[in-house]
């Protein structure tokens, strides 16, 4: 269902002097699984009760439409996909593609082809075959140069073209795409069976069977474009450990120990005299918890993950104070000297929760919006911590609701600002 399309619903039927829930009742009847949820049917409500005359989205200053990090679109496309799906003990197969040297292996003669079929101009398809035309590399071995080596495949990462990868892709998957479209996981009226993003790509399942067919075909197409899929033991999905139960403890745990090791090259720093405390806090925020933190807005928090976490931010703080652990001073103190009232977890939620916002705030038709409305038919089986669970924990802490995610004023000042 279109954005504009039930936006104009809802207007008609607010002039008509409907409530929120009859509207509701009424698009849900009409428009069955696609229609938007009972948050977005009361913020729109409320806007055309106010007088607002506009079927589209507001312009946001300083960030287009569409952006937030498309790794972590990504991230949430699976880990929601996986949560929910395995909260009912409900079947999922996965296969996680990994193209060998996807970038250096590109035919051109089939990239300008694909750029063809997606009736790119002309002009500019010079343009591009005049950047890629006669280019030549060198390999230097200590002071001595190679002589020049024309290279007629592969395209330069880091170009200023990115799309070009996306475009082959996008072009050498079209047949493929077209043979497994009734297969996957069945999200409302549709069927989601494929997640790309650059040189990344997860397949999706309900059966093995469907899941070894798809890969076949994949195979053979991604052959007949010149790509190779190579089989590996371990996988990281756009820089996370992916396990059985999605992006989960183990990843945390990867970062906590990534972060320990941080700390102990750093350990002359935090000890050092000459540096203020305030530097210290500052460096180790930036140099410590960028590497735990990474890809934290999608985790689920449990009792001990959050008690880890803590431990890996209170033993650079406790350096940085001058007080070993011997000392046997209590946390509290350590923050104190190191004014430090904002904890490594409030940075996680505050991540989490900028996120969330950006995610409410998404048009009805984005996948990872569906994919967070959509619930499995089978029954919700008791225990496992979610996502979900976190992000209703941080939001209940802060009084914040779903419909205060349309208020951007609102939404910032009582997430704060980090530290």
């Amino acid at each position: 269902m279109d954005k504009i399309e039930y936006r104009a619903v809802i207007k008609y039927l607010v002039l008509k002097g409907n409530t929120p829930a009859q509207i509701k009742h009424e698009l849900d009847y009409v428009y069955g699984d696609s229609a938007p949820s009972f948050t977005t049917v009361k913020f729109w409500a409320a806007e055309f009760k106010r007088g607002r005359k506009s079927l589209g989205d507001d312009e946001c200053s300083g960030r287009p439409k569409t952006a937030t990090t498309d790794d972590n679109i990504a991230k949430v496309h699976q880990m929601q996909l996986l949560e929910k799906q395995i909260s009912v003990k409900q079947e999922v197969h996965l296969a996680f593609v990994d193209l060998e040297k996807a970038y250096d292996t590109i035919p051109r003669q089939k990239l300008w082809k694909a750029l063809e079929r997606l009736d790119v101009d002309k002009d500019l398809l010079k343009i591009i075959k005049e950047l890629y035309n006669n280019n030549v590399s060198l390999i230097k071995v200590g002071n001595r140069l190679s002589e020049p080596i024309l290279t007629t495949k592969g395209l330069r990462q880091g170009c200023s073209l990115p799309l070009l990868f996306n475009a082959y892709v996008e072009v050498a998957l079209e047949e493929w795409k077209r043979q497994c479209e009734p297969m996957g996981i069945p999200i409302g009226a549709q069927k989601l069976f494929t997640l790309n993003f650059a040189d990344d790509q997860v397949v999706l399942a309900q059966d093995a069977f469907d899941l070894e067919y798809m890969m076949r075909r994949l195979y053979v197409q991604y052959e007949k474009w010149g790509l190779q899929v190579t089989q590996v033991n371990n996988f990281k999905y756009l820089g996370s450990i992916v396990t059985k139960q999605g992006i989960g403890e183990d990843e945390i745990k990867l970062r906590i120990q990534a972060g320990k090791r941080v700390v102990g090259c750093l350990n002359s720093l935090w000890w050092n005299q000459h540096l203020s405390l305030r530097a210290k806090k500052r460096l180790g925020q930036i140099l410590v918890e960028s590497v735990v933190c990474n890809g934290c807005e999608v985790w689920a928090l449990t009792a001990e993950m959050k008690r880890r976490l803590t431990a890996v931010e209170m033993d650079y703080l406790r350096r940085s104070a001058g007080v070993s652990k011997m000392g046997r001073i209590i946390n509290i103190e350590i923050r104190h000297r190191m004014n430090a009232p904002e904890t490594i977890i409030d940075r996680v939620e505050i991540r989490g929760l900028k996120w969330f916002g950006h995610l409410l705030r998404m048009p009805e038709d984005r996948w990872p919006k569906r994919l967070f409305h959509w619930s499995p038919p089978q029954r919700r089986k008791r225990g496992r911590r979610s996502w979900n669970n976190t992000i209703r924990q941080a939001m209940a802490s802060r009084e914040l609701e779903e419909l205060d995610a349309f208020d951007r004023e609102v939404w910032q000042r009582r997430t704060g600002k980090q530290q």
